[in-house]
């Protein structure tokens, strides 16, 4: 596997490439977070995914995965956790590497009882044989985060 460059959580906003997308849902924040937490079931709501292992500690900075997609593995560490409030990774090894450092975040923000807004965001610095490819690529990104997010909401509001 290829390494890629690690970031840290303060990384993400600076990034060269930035897709983000948010969602409200009829759920508590706790309620989304617990979804986001329980890394194995990943593969339900956010279907771009084939199978989620945990390879170090669950939770906490520190911790991290391993992600399997159609023809891709990635592995994961946790730069950010926050519970019920965020979630975050870096990613540092993949057997496609077709980015220099890539990380990514879930925000739950609460918005009163029993609603939240989550926001997943992807920050990306492509190598530079690949920046005309992500600048094509920013629509089916966005889609995909839109489409996780409402995975999310249908997890949750199943699990609540």
């Amino acid at each position: 596997m290829a390494d890629l460059v690690h970031r840290s959580l303060d990384w993400i906003p600076t990034a060269p490439v930035l897709i983000s997308e948010s969602r409200d849902m009829p759920v508590s924040a706790a309620a989304a977070f617990a979804v986001v937490a329980d890394h194995e079931r990943w593969p339900e709501w956010f279907t771009t995914l084939k199978r989620v292992e945990v390879t170090g500690a669950p939770t906490g900075v520190g911790g991290g995965r391993r992600v399997h997609l159609r023809g891709v593995v990635i592995d994961e560490e946790f730069i950010g956790w926050e519970t019920d409030r965020l979630f975050a990774f870096t990613l540092t090894h993949t057997t496609r590497p077709m980015a220099r450092s890539m990380a990514e975040s879930v925000r739950v923000e609460p918005l009163g009882d029993d609603r939240c807004r989550g926001t997943y965001t992807q920050a990306i610095e492509p190598h530079g044989w690949m920046k005309p490819l992500f600048a094509v690529a920013r629509r089916p990104v966005a889609k995909m985060l839109r489409r996780a997010l409402e995975g999310l909401e249908r997890a949750a509001v199943a699990r609540s």
